[in-house]
């Protein structure tokens, strides 16, 4: 039994622990003291963003502005932090110019390099391309890849939206990157095709290309067979941007992303690329909670290889915040042999991982 100095001891501690942690809470998801000019019903105004951004970057200096913008970006959910990363990348050049890309981080999926990029090829031209290269080729491995993602982006923002120019796109990235990546230049040209990000700024909000069950599957119908699966891979992530008829119910719109990546077995034998996005954006939209994006991929699929794909593919996302393979496969109801095969697919890199065989069952 504890002595009454002991015990009183051991109260402060708990109590210091305790404390740190709900301070730490707090500063990761508590609303900001001053309300943000910018932020309104739980959404970023691009354009207000973007003058917000501009003025502060121009009075204190691109430094101590990204502080800020890490800051307040940690007071919001990961999908608007991720817009607000975009403004701040645009604002960032408009200040500084090609030398400001050194301020932009993987903070909120890498949103700052998305519109860095995207701005300043469309202000300069192609012509901008070779240093935005040589820029990203100044980073570490995996945000090189997604230095290259922003690249994808921009080009199809700057080419334009049709299929035409999609593909020429995709012919610029293929100098960029090897031809299997899923990730890389390729990955943000498909994306960029379906989500429209680089117009946000003259549009004031993200819009996707419109979703019907005419389309649902475009543009893998029209690309090569080479690059089907990377295509595939980024379906999910524009259907969780697609506004319908319930758009705050995160658990239909899980439910209605399953459907549609469990009919791509119908096209192609291609649904556990499907599913690998689907686990990957399910993080984003549970706003990383891990058990409920967990059981999005269990209520979607009951077939093995897509489950675990799904499960593997939120592995995959968790890493990129932080959390190690070990942890977050552990967690997610897997079997020893998942487990080894999730950890692998979350820490390998985007050249092999999509075509790692499946364990046995289970």
């Amino acid at each position: 039994m504890l002595g009454p100095w002991r015990a009183i001891v051991a109260l402060i501690a708990v109590g210091i622990v305790a404390g740190i942690g709900s301070a730490l809470y707090r500063a990761h998801h508590s609303p900001p003291l001053v309300p943000l000019s910018y932020f309104h019903d739980e959404k970023v105004d691009f354009r207000e963003a973007l003058a917000y951004w501009r003025s502060l970057i121009d009075e204190v200096g691109p430094d101590a502005a990204h502080n800020e913008f890490i800051k307040e970006g940690n007071t919001m959910k990961i999908s608007e932090a991720h817009t607000l990363a975009h403004t701040f990348g645009e604002a960032l050049f408009d200040e500084e110019g090609i030398a400001g890309f050194g301020t932009c981080d993987d903070s909120f999926l890498y949103g700052c390099y998305h519109n860095f990029i995207g701005t300043a090829i469309s202000k300069i031209g192609l012509t901008a391309l070779d240093e935005v290269v040589a820029q990203c080729e100044k980073k570490s491995p995996r945000d090189i890849l997604s230095c290259k993602h922003g690249i994808g982006h921009a080009l199809v923002g700057y080419l334009g939206y049709s299929l035409e120019n999609l593909e020429k796109a995709l012919s610029m990235c293929s100098s960029l990157d090897y031809a299997s990546s899923w990730d890389g230049c390729f990955d943000g040209a498909f994306m960029e095709y379906n989500t429209n990000e680089m117009n946000a700024s003259t549009k004031g909000d993200f819009t996707p290309r419109p979703l019907s069950s005419a389309n649902a599957y475009t543009p893998c119908d029209s690309v090569s067979e080479e690059l089907r699966a990377a295509c595939v891979y980024q379906l999910p992530f524009w259907y969780a941007r697609v506004s319908d008829p319930t758009p705050h119910d995160v658990n239909y719109r899980l439910e209605q992303i399953g459907l549609r990546c469990a009919g791509i077995s119908t096209l192609w034998p291609l649904s556990r690329a499907c599913f690998e996005g689907f686990g990957f954006i399910s993080v984003t939209m549970t706003n990383f909670d891990s058990d409920a994006a967990g059981a999005a991929c269990r209520l979607a699929t009951t077939k093995y290889g897509e489950r675990l794909s799904c499960l593997s593919g939120i592995a995959r996302r968790l890493t990129y915040a932080g959390v190690s393979s070990q942890d977050s496969c552990s967690r997610l109801g897997l079997s020893e042999k998942g487990v080894a095969y999730c950890k692998e697919y979350a820490d390998g890199d985007w050249q092999h991982i999509h075509t790692m065989p499946l364990p046995s069952f289970p």
